[in-house]
């Protein structure tokens, strides 16, 4: 999906209610094998329109969203100013061409954004290098498939591979505390109703 896509889709995104419990699901999976401390300031990468990092809002001292879709930062702008939230801050962010927020985070969330990357070593260099040391990053991204999930849609990645994104993290000085499969994804393909597991490994930057 190019920006065009995600613009239009921030649209009606959170109308689909699979999109915010999915969110729930995987952000109660972290708290639950996270000792989360207050004063942590997080980042949200690829955050859409927010639905994973606004679980978090009263668990940390500060939130960044980041996101290359305008629209969907809006979104993320709107339910700020409507819920009078004062710790998250929507952010424009191109991960491959802006300047790295250097050990600004305890901890990125990110939540099926992995999928549209495609240099994922590169990608997890760099989150690396917005961590403090000792820092987590918390990936929730669709388990490796066929192709089938986008329905001919062309993404860098037909979901993911969790034994090499566990060898590219440790190659970028990770190491694994925690992965599970909290969530499945129903949907009708071609009229047959299939099963996508969701993945959720927490990395320790190491």
């Amino acid at each position: 999906m190019g920006e065009k896509s995600f613009d239009v889709a921030a649209l009606t995104y959170d109308d689909k209610p699979m999109h915010i419990e999915r969110a729930e699901i995987i952000a109660k999976d972290i708290k639950k094998n996270l000792n989360i401390i207050k004063s942590w300031t997080i980042g949200d990468f690829g955050c859409g329109t927010g639905l994973l990092g606004f679980n978090f809002i009263n668990d940390v001292a500060h939130i960044d969203m980041m996101d290359t879709s305008d629209t969907m930062l809006d979104r993320v702008r709107e339910k700020i100013k409507i819920n009078k939230i004062s710790n998250v801050e929507a952010i424009f962010f191109d991960i491959e061409k802006d300047r790295l927020p250097y050990g600004r985070y305890e901890m990125i969330v990110t939540s099926m954004t992995f999928h549209h990357i495609a240099d994922l070593n590169i990608l997890l260099k760099k989150l690396s290098a917005m961590l403090k040391n000792g820092g987590y990053l918390a990936v929730a991204d669709l388990d490796e498939e066929d192709g089938s999930y986008h329905d001919g849609t062309e993404v860098p990645h037909h979901g993911i591979n969790q034994t090499s994104l566990l060898e590219l993290a440790c190659k970028n000085g990770f190491e694994l505390v925690y992965k599970s499969l909290p969530y499945t994804i129903k949907k009708e393909i071609m009229g047959q109703k299939r099963s996508f597991p969701v993945f959720l490994h927490i990395y320790r930057r190491s």
